[in-house]
């Protein structure tokens, strides 16, 4: 939950921003940059707390180089009980009632529900067609 308040301290523990030479801004859901604030800067570290990230696509069609955690990590960021769109609970399946936690029915024809990730395999088939985990260039 306070995730960028550890990310911040971790970065101060490793290494200076004088020994790098470069400053660390570190961001969450209620820091406010203009979009020219945001194309200005050298790169982003997105720690994904959600599958669908609204700064995700705005830093990438800025061409900001973006660069997201390994799978593993990013499992254990994006899916949890108090998650939104990375929940394990079935809070939103009123949402698209033809998705059932066991499969989606008719046009969809997802293996699972976008919602309500209760099973690791749920959660692999819906990583793997994140955005943020295919497109390109993302490291």
């Amino acid at each position: 939950k306070f995730l960028w308040r550890t990310f911040h301290c971790a970065i101060k523990q490793f290494a200076s921003e004088e020994e790098l030479g470069y400053k660390f801004q570190v961001a969450n859901s209620n820091s406010s940059y203009t979009f020219t604030e945001m194309a200005g800067m050298r790169a982003v570290v997105i720690l994904p707390w959600e599958m669908a990230l609204m700064s995700f696509y705005e830093f990438y069609s800025m061409n900001v180089p973006v660069f997201m955690p390994t799978a593993p990590w990013a499992h254990r960021l994006a899916f949890h009980d108090e998650g939104n769109l990375g929940t394990t609970k079935s809070i939103y399946s009123h949402y698209a009632p033809q998705c059932q936690p066991a499969g989606c029915h008719g046009q969809a024809g997802h293996p699972s529900a976008p919602f309500a990730f209760s099973t690791m395999a749920q959660q692999r088939y819906w990583y793997q067609i994140a955005d943020w985990n295919r497109v390109k260039h993302v490291q």
